[in-house]
């Protein structure tokens, strides 16, 4: 079966949402109107994985532009077709219109999944941990000490407490991040990469 990779269209936005809500969905659902929007006008990007056989889409990358960033709002194969290199080939494409976008200076995504951490790590993405959680006061009772942390403060946008930890090579895998998951239960605590695209 062969696999084309395409910029999305809106025509097919429907079925793309779709494969995006059986992959990586959740309880998180994107806002079509959000997503139509950008795409129409052009801030963001989104590549579609479709099996030209049956002329159905198996795979989505979106990522939304925010200033001088583009923010990864998912990639996502259905299990059937997963374990082909499609994955890879929606990142090197994604990447590849990113490095063009002389607007564009960093790639920043957050990953917490399974398959999504080893996944990045092994394409060369290096991680930080991200400890977020809404209620300020709870900031008093957790101990970081010992942590290389870079940011430390309150996200006024976002609504959201922030702690940036910077990993040592040996804790960027997934195994680190789940026993911090372990050791901060009260938190949300995902990996943060980030690449520099020009």
């Amino acid at each position: 079966m062969p696999i084309a990779i395409r910029p999305l269209v809106l025509e097919c936005l429907d079925e793309a949402l779709q494969v995006w809500e059986a992959t990586l969905g959740n309880g998180f659902k994107l806002d079509r109107p959000e997503v139509a929007g950008r795409l129409q006008n052009g801030t963001g990007i989104f590549y579609v994985a479709v099996d030209t056989g049956s002329n159905r889409i198996v795979g989505i990358k979106f990522g939304y532009f925010e200033g001088n960033a583009c923010i990864g709002r998912g990639i996502g194969v259905l299990p059937e077709y997963r374990r082909q290199g499609i994955a890879t080939r929606l990142v090197r494409r994604f990447e590849q219109d990113l490095q063009a976008n002389p607007a564009i200076q960093v790639y920043a995504f957050g990953s917490g999944t399974t398959e999504g951490v080893p996944f990045h790590i092994a394409m060369g993405y290096i991680p930080k941990a991200l400890v977020q959680f809404t209620d300020r006061d709870l900031r008093s009772s957790l101990d970081f000490s010992g942590f290389n942390i870079s940011w430390d403060g309150y996200n006024e946008e976002h609504r959201v407490y922030q702690i940036y930890i910077g990993l040592e090579a040996s804790q960027a895998n997934l195994d680190y991040l789940r026993a911090l998951q372990a050791q901060y239960p009260q938190v949300n605590i995902q990996y943060l990469f980030e690449k520099n695209i020009h």
